[in-house]
């Protein structure tokens, strides 16, 4: 990792989004987390979000939420604002598997309801864990955020909530990188 980024370990944030769909232009957000990690504290933010279609059931198995938790939650276009100023005020967004997913997702939401994305200092953890792994790479799963966590000793809550995925992110990167 290049040793900037040891510096910033200090202050940046995590993100994770939970959805109703594999695909990142055909999903909509169901809820979101910035977590924001400095010397001293760890901050988290998040909403679940009404992404105003029916929540899959095929989604709820993976992170609990229903149509029935997001009901009185505001919707995706009131709620970006929100997360996007978030997200813009942080000198770095760490995610985990966020090239491909979870900024794709971001970038169709914006997109789809007509907000720009601001410019993102981002690292993805996920490539900095996958040389670390201990499992052989085609094993199902060696390289998920759980189970590179869990080789790092890093607790991870409740997988597939928002909060708790960026938190486990956040201390994940910071053990890597302060390891660099």
């Amino acid at each position: 990792m290049p040793h900037s980024y040891t510096n910033l370990t200090h202050h940046f944030a995590a993100f994770d989004l939970e959805t109703t769909a594999k695909s990142p232009q055909s999903a909509r957000i169901v809820e979101w987390a910035v977590v924001i990690f400095t010397a001293d504290n760890i901050t988290a933010h998040s909403s679940l979000v009404d992404p105003g279609v029916p929540i899959p059931a095929e989604a709820s198995r993976i992170h609990g939420i229903t149509d029935a938790d997001i009901v009185a939650a505001p919707t995706t276009k009131q709620t970006l604002p929100r997360l996007l100023d978030l997200l813009g005020a942080q000198p770095l967004i760490v995610t985990y598997n966020g090239d491909e997913y979870d900024l794709e997702v971001l970038a169709a939401e914006c997109r789809r309801h007509g907000f720009v994305m601001p410019q993102l200092h981002h690292i993805d953890a996920y490539a900095l864990a996958a040389p670390t792994s201990r499992l052989p790479q085609h094993r199902s799963g060696a390289r998920s955020l759980v189970t590179m966590a869990q080789q790092h000793g890093v607790p991870t809550g409740r997988g597939h909530r928002a909060v708790d995925d960026a938190t486990a992110t956040g201390l994940l990167f910071r053990q890597l990188a302060e390891r660099a």
